[in-house]
């Protein structure tokens, strides 16, 4: 449980700030947040990025002594090469600007901590740890400080991409709201060239990507409202049917089905519609992309919400079709979070039924695919998943149970206790996450368990 503030009386709280100007030094002052990039056209302009400014110092020396050790690996294997090492190993890179840098030979510019990160970059996405995530995101905010006309662009980028893809190792969902923050300021560096409709898609595209997951895992719709702004701004000259547009649609559409989450029943049942035009309009503009396994498993997921809320079985029967495919498509393709995904809505599917018909064959089928999902995002090392799935474990695990307690009394005990299990297990992953809705799911499973 995370600790509550204390509310001191008034008089107490002025106390307190008599002893500690008394006692001690003054509070730091507040971290410098401005960072002067160059636009587009080369002009300066300053951007405001509080999180990227938090990220604690970044350690140089540390990152030199990395540099210094890497590189002499890398001459070694450069030297007496392994057989069959691939020649764009990394492991064969050697950084000779930031070894340079490192010994004071050569500036510390923006390419000095561009080379720097990469091998920081390794080691965060190796350790997944706090310290080495900040190092790498100190280097990144340190080339930004020192980059020149279209290197402030690229500094932006990498920090986004950076920070969105180690969101979920670390647990921690304020990492998309810093790849959110990187992304922003992105539509300033695109131009009235022939570029610039490209420039605007990846920058929309990348906004509305760290959008969405901040919205999703914090339980914010007004997030998940610009997400979907985003999306449709990455729309422009894009042609219908391309790959491009196909794929922005469908980003609105999630984006909508997760918004839905955090919305009243008919408010809910309206934007589940609206994201599942999404995937109509698709299909309509190509028709084959209806047989593109990621379309069924993301149509299926929204297909398994409505059909619940409006106790429509034909449409159940099609998020289970669409469902059931793709998980057997990504079954053959090895593709862990896929299949842990399209696991978790197959199962709310058969959840679905098992609650409608009292169906214990349907509750034990919800069981074994939710177990599947959690083991399947254990594999693929994303700690937020996995709680979020061991929640619907436990709810399955309660519905198995109370099937199997009214049929035969006494056995549904074992199945409520591995529902409490999961929900420990998963609570502090979210919390420490600052989930907010599947902290909001996580209560209501566990009050239901409550008086089982």
């Amino acid at each position: 449980m995370r600790p509550r503030l204390r509310i001191l009386p008034r008089a107490a709280i002025a106390m307190l700030g008599l002893a500690m100007m008394a006692a001690g030094p003054e509070p730091p002052p507040p971290t410098d947040d401005a960072f002067t990039v160059f636009v587009f056209g080369g002009e300066k302009a300053t951007l405001h990025l509080p999180l990227l400014a938090a990220i604690p110092a970044f350690d140089r020396d540390a990152a030199c002594a990395l540099v210094k050790e890497h590189n002499a690996k890398a001459r070694e294997l450069n030297a007496h090469p392994v057989p069959g090492q691939d020649d764009d190993d990394q492991a064969l890179d050697v950084y000779e600007t930031a070894e340079k840098g490192c010994a004071g030979a050569a500036d510390l510019d923006y390419q000095f901590y561009r080379e720097l990160s990469t091998p920081l970059d390794n080691v965060a996405s190796d350790s997944r740890t706090r310290p080495a995530v900040n190092q790498m995101l100190g280097a990144m905010r340190e080339s930004l400080r020192a980059a020149q006309t279209e290197q402030s662009q690229e500094a932006l980028q990498a920090i986004q991409a950076s920070a969105i893809y180690l969101a979920e190792p670390l647990h921690d969902s304020t990492m998309f709201l810093l790849g959110a923050e990187a992304a922003a300021p992105l539509l300033r560096f695109c131009g009235g060239d022939e570029r610039a409709a490209k420039c605007r898609q990846d920058a929309n595209e990348r906004s509305g990507t760290a959008l969405e997951d901040a919205g999703r895992w914090l339980g914010r719709a007004d997030l998940l409202q610009q997400a979907a702004l985003a999306y449709r701004g990455a729309l422009e000259e894009l042609k219908t049917g391309s790959y491009d547009w196909i794929h922005r649609h469908t980003d609105i559409g999630d984006a909508l089905s997760y918004e839905a989450e955090l919305e009243p029943r008919a408010e809910k049942i309206a934007t589940l519609k609206a994201a599942l035009d999404e995937y109509d309009l698709v299909i309509a503009a190509d028709p084959s992309a209806q047989d593109e396994d990621w379309i069924r498993q993301n149509r299926g997921s929204i297909l398994q919400p409505l059909a619940d809320l409006q106790h429509d079985r034909p449409m159940m029967e099609r998020a289970i079709d669409d469902l059931a495919q793709a998980l057997e498509s990504f079954r053959k393709d090895e593709d862990a979070n896929r299949q842990a995904a399209a696991s978790y809505n197959l199962a709310r599917a058969y959840g679905s039924i098992a609650e409608w018909d009292g169906d214990e064959t349907a509750a034990a089928r919800a069981v074994e695919l939710t177990r599947d999902c959690v083991r399947l995002y254990g594999e693929a090392q994303v700690p937020m998943s996995r709680a979020f799935g061991q929640i619907h474990l436990a709810e399955a695990l309660t519905t198995e149970g109370d099937i199997a307690e009214h049929r035969r009394k006494g056995t549904g005990k074992p199945l409520y206790e591995e529902a409490r299990a999961a929900l420990n297990e998963a609570e502090p992953v979210l919390r420490a996450a600052n989930a907010a809705k599947y902290l909001d799911n996580l209560a209501t499973a566990r009050q239901a368990l409550s008086s089982r």
